[in-house]
């Protein structure tokens, strides 16, 4: 469902029926006709401007939001991440550049019936930059229209027997070990691909942080080092002014997190006095 509310044509038909209601009374039958009839073709002109030049328009300008060196073609779009295209069908396809942690690629598509197409076509190229990635754009989508990302491509596991092999020649597998480990201790939330959820600002790692729309991975870890000096965030207020939100953002990344209390536990126990020598 979409989160913009538009109001129904039958309030403009019963607006334009009152109007010129009114014009035939006070203006007489032949000065009001011809007003109305005016006024009903340049309605008709307007409308066809927009049914045949406004949706080309959406396209053909929407590109000219994003980076340069980011535009593939006026319907595709492409970082280190991912690749946006739209379809001559009118599909919106997001697709994954690279295998992900789980040895796959990922992708989702939006489709005309569900929404319209050529405004978020506009929309995603508004946010698009070199930090996009697929979860992001899911996050970001979501807020309109039911997201289903599906794996349309796994490695082959020659592949990655290769590739393992190749790590542990060059003594990577261990260093590769510590930074998951490490990884896991900073972050207890986990954001899953195929069900978006909010994200906890006071518990999530930098790149958790960085799937939010208009936040990318400098003002994520910017985040987590204000968070790991000062405490934690008491106000989505608060955290939108380190993350280095723009205003256009701000509305749907509050919608997008939470403030959660810290799940880092003390050890009390070691507090009761066990151990001390008492000199009598």
């Amino acid at each position: 469902m979409s989160i913009y509310h538009r109001r129904h044509p039958v309030i403009y038909i019963m607006a334009i029926m009152f109007l010129s209601f009114g014009a035939f009374r006070e203006l007489g039958v032949s000065l009001a006709s011809y007003i109305y009839a005016s006024f009903l073709v340049l309605a008709i002109i307007l409308y066809l401007a927009k049914l045949f030049f406004a949706d080309r328009l959406y396209v053909k300008h929407s590109t000219s939001l994003v980076p340069k060196h980011l535009v593939q073609s006026s319907s595709s779009i492409r970082n280190r991440f991912c690749s946006v295209v739209l379809t001559p069908g009118q599909k919106i396809v997001v697709l994954d550049n690279d295998y992900g942690y789980n040895n796959a690629k990922r992708m989702f598509v939006l489709n005309q019936k569900d929404i319209k197409i050529n405004e978020m076509w506009n929309k995603i190229c508004k946010m698009y930059d070199e930090n996009t990635n697929l979860d992001s754009l899911a996050t970001f989508c979501n807020l309109e229209v039911y997201v289903n990302i599906v794996t349309y491509a796994t490695k082959p596991i020659k592949d990655m027997a290769t590739e393992a092999v190749a790590q542990n020649a060059s003594g990577l597998t261990e260093s590769k070990s510590n930074v998951v480990e490490n990884k896991g201790k900073d972050s207890s939330v986990k954001v899953t691909t195929n069900k978006v959820s909010k994200i906890d600002i006071n518990n999530a790692s930098s790149e958790e942080i960085a799937n939010l729309p208009g936040v990318n991975i400098v003002g994520a870890k910017k985040v987590v080092e204000y968070r790991n000096k000062n405490g934690l965030f008491k106000s989505e207020d608060d955290f939108i002014k380190i993350a280095g939100v723009k205003p256009h953002f701000v509305d749907k990344i509050k919608s997008m997190i939470l403030i959660g209390k810290s799940q880092t536990t003390t050890d009390k126990d070691n507090d009761d006095g066990s151990g001390r020598i008492v000199d009598f």
